[in-house]
């Protein structure tokens, strides 16, 4: 019995720490490094093969912009829209060329799409529905004409002289499946392109035509099912595991070749599907988005639970939209000399990476731009909800659990020096299309997170049940002590009286 309170104190104090190594280490450290492992790269893995070809099914839906008044816009009215929609597809994606560099840790890879029409998720729209829009290659190459001012009047007049021989308008109208994948025929560009070579080599002028005309056809979305966004090099993590999925190169090319600094050109980010685990609460993140032809930051919004399984969810960051004015980062991503052409918080300029072709990029309905450029066009209506980007990750696995993309691309519409087509039409800003990316794990994905989740908590609960009852039976065993301490004292004082 002298023995059994150090006895209740060791066993308290070994109890106590397995409880920690098992309950604070070893356990969790097992979950995590699976959790973890199911987002490395190897050969013959699972990831591996889901990184080849993605085994989820992604949907982009399209929401194209129908002018309603597109005959009055030419003599001055305030643009009218309405939105329809949705044209949804499902989107395959896969990768072909792969090459695996393992001295310095690389996988280079071409990922290609497909697109195929879903008329059962498309709410009753089809591909037949006629839209109408703005004259994209007419406005886009007489704002381009515009920016080359030693062949600019020469070069438009020859312009406007062939497109008014061709009874071309601001507004056309198309079927959606050729304004997105098949293409509406513009045989009067291709025409002009072929013929200009003369007066640029007479005025001297740096004019170089688009190539996406020169098909004679042009869709928002034309030569993209079935192709690629050419040769990307990324970090496979094995050796660099910090830079997991980075991206390093493009078409050979370790930096963008569109903006006015290598700030601007920088390939900062990984590629939007992988992500270095496990995360962080709190912390940004970078990647690469091939539609604003940048990268974007994505801030940390909330832990949250999606499903059942615990989530970081993260918003796109402000900031990297706001004008060189309220952002001074952002002045190389105006692609004009003179800045203040990029004064509007929320809009991007992709021209340099369009061939020229001023497209501007926003969120759908001009989320988060400024109020005035709403004012120029009727019918749009803003909601965070329906129209910002989020998306949900795993915080131990760094695996996407739902994300949703969005974005807009429009054009600005108003007066063009030297064409007579655009004389009166007011300053405005017309969106085209906005685009949805919805992407969703997998139901086995979630069934796996929710066993983890489940066997984390179950351990929570039961290293803190040990850890009360270490402390306990070490707290007994320390009183027990100190009263048989007592005891025994008071014994020899009473033998010595």
């Amino acid at each position: 019995m002298d023995r059994f309170p150090h006895k209740l104190i060791g066993g308290g104090t070994v109890l106590l720490a397995l409880t920690a190594a098992l309950g604070w280490g070893g356990v969790s450290m097992i979950i995590n490094g699976q959790l973890r492992q199911s987002a490395r790269l190897f050969n013959g893995s699972e990831t591996w093969r889901n990184f080849k070809e993605n085994p989820n099914p992604i949907y982009r839906s399209f929401y194209l912009f129908n002018i309603e008044n597109g005959d009055a816009i030419g003599s001055g009215e305030k643009p009218k829209v309405k939105e329809r929609g949705p044209y949804v597809y499902l989107e395959r994606q896969w990768k072909e060329d792969i090459s695996i560099d393992k001295e310095n840790d690389t996988i280079g890879y071409r990922q290609y799409r497909s697109y195929e029409f879903q008329p059962e998720m498309s709410a009753g729209n089809k591909e037949e529905d006629m839209i109408t829009m703005l004259n994209m290659p007419l406005l886009g190459l007489a704002r381009m004409i515009q920016e080359v001012p030693e062949a600019s009047r020469r070069l438009m007049a020859s312009f406007s002289e062939k497109m008014t021989a061709a009874s071309e308008k601001i507004t056309v109208t198309h079927p959606v499946s050729e304004l997105l994948f098949e293409g509406f025929g513009v045989r009067p560009y291709q025409e002009f392109a072929e013929g200009k070579t003369e007066i640029l080599n007479e005025v001297g002028g740096d004019f170089i035509f688009p190539e996406t005309f020169m098909d004679g056809r042009f869709g928002l979305f034309e030569k993209k099912n079935f192709s690629d966004d050419g040769m990307w090099e990324i970090t496979g993590g094995r050796k660099r595991n910090s830079a997991y999925g980075a991206m390093e190169k493009i078409n050979a090319m370790d930096s963008l070749p569109y903006w006015k600094d290598d700030t601007c050109n920088a390939l900062n980010g990984t590629v939007p599907t992988m992500f270095q685990p496990p995360l962080k609460a709190g912390r940004a993140m970078q990647t690469f988005e091939i539609e604003y032809c940048r990268s974007r930051t994505f801030e940390f919004e909330k832990e949250d639970m999606l499903r059942g399984v615990q989530s970081y969810r993260y918003l796109f960051k402000k900031e990297d939209m706001l004008s060189p004015e309220h952002n001074p980062d952002n002045w190389c991503f105006c692609p004009y000399e003179d800045v203040s052409k990029c004064a509007l918080n929320g809009i991007g300029h992709l021209a340099p990476c369009m061939e020229g072709l001023p497209f501007l990029i926003s969120g759908p309905h001009f989320l988060d731009a400024d109020p005035s450029v709403l004012d120029t066009v009727e019918g749009l209506a803003p909601d965070v909800e329906k129209h910002g980007t989020y998306m949900y990750l795993s915080p131990p696995a760094g695996i996407i659990l739902e994300a949703r993309k969005r974005y807009q691309l429009s054009m600005e519409l108003g007066p063009v020096s030297g064409m007579s087509i655009f004389s009166s039409t007011p300053k405005a800003y017309v969106p085209l299309m906005w685009v949805e990316e919805a992407t969703d794990a997998a139901k086995t994905k979630f069934t796996l997170f929710k066993f983890l989740s489940g066997l984390q908590q179950i351990v929570d609960m039961v290293r803190w049940g040990f850890l009360g009852a270490s402390i306990v039976i070490i707290v007994v065993g320390v009183f027990a002590a100190a009263t048989r301490r007592n005891s025994l004292k008071s014994d020899k004082i009473t033998l010595l009286q």
